[in-house]
């Protein structure tokens, strides 16, 4: 499985993937050879936002000995990617001396991570997602309607005399809202923030037409909400954090 033994220190990532699917966690292991006599200085910290990779856990550090004498170390960490796209892990060095005063830094070999989309194309079990927008008018429209015809009756009974009607939020506008609202409530369980969360986009699928970043979002939020697996404030927050920036990026656009 290694490399033969050498008196260099040989430092690399793997990936149990290398095609994640949008916000599915997996696990990327940290493998360092040493050669005998070799003493390991300094090791990375692995947390919160490492690049484009959101650290979710990490594991304690493994040495296993080798017949030679050398040692295999080894750490794993669970990461989370939330957009489809391509990803390399960050620029990562190991230091490490020979018992004397000089210290020598190898550079870790990095792995190349390929999220094309949210589910399997493949998949012999794929299902329709059912359907986000309803037919008929937008609610934003009929909301703009309404207080259009309340300011002219209005008008006209009061006379000469003006009245501004308050301009009403767009519906990005309103789903960012309520989507802050949901990040703020973290004393209800994460579950059931993140399927309040989904609940918000879906709503606002039947206002507007979304965007195939929006829908396939919804869609990763919909497999992990209710999928019956433990949810962490960090998926939460990662996935509200993303539509929000998706939502208010489409509203610039409506401006």
């Amino acid at each position: 499985m290694f490399a033969q033994p050498s008196q260099e220190v040989l430092a690399r990532f793997e990936s149990e993937t290398l095609t994640p699917l949008t916000g599915q966690p997996f696990v990327i292991t940290l493998m360092v050879e040493t050669p005998p006599g070799v003493i390991l200085v300094d090791w990375p910290v692995f947390e919160g936002m490492w690049g484009k990779f959101e650290v979710q856990s990490v594991a304690e550090k493994l040495m296993t000995a080798q017949p030679d004498g050398g040692a295999v170390i080894q750490q794993s960490l669970t990461v989370i990617l939330w957009r489809p796209e391509d990803a390399v892990t960050p620029e990562t060095f190991i230091s490490y001396g020979l018992g004397g005063d000089e210290i020598r830094r190898v550079p870790v070999r990095e792995v190349f991570i390929s999220v094309t989309s949210v589910v399997d194309p493949l998949a012999p079990e794929l299902k329709p997602a059912r359907p986000l927008i309803q037919q008929g008018f937008p609610i934003w429209v009929i909301v703009v309607v309404v207080a259009i015809a309340t300011a002219l009756i209005f008008g006209v009974t009061q006379g000469r005399k003006k009245q501004v009607a308050p301009v009403p939020l767009s519906a990005a506008e309103r789903a960012v809202k309520a989507l802050n609202a949901i990040q703020l409530d973290i004393n209800r369980p994460a579950a059931d923030r993140l399927r309040d969360a989904v609940a918000t986009l879906s709503d606002h699928g039947r206002e507007v037409a979304l965007t195939d970043e929006l829908s396939a979002l919804i869609r990763a939020g919909e497999e992990f909400a209710y999928s019956g697996k433990p949810l962490s404030e960090g998926q939460v927050r990662g996935f509200i954090t993303r539509a929000v920036g998706i939502l208010n990026g489409d509203a610039g656009r409506d401006e």
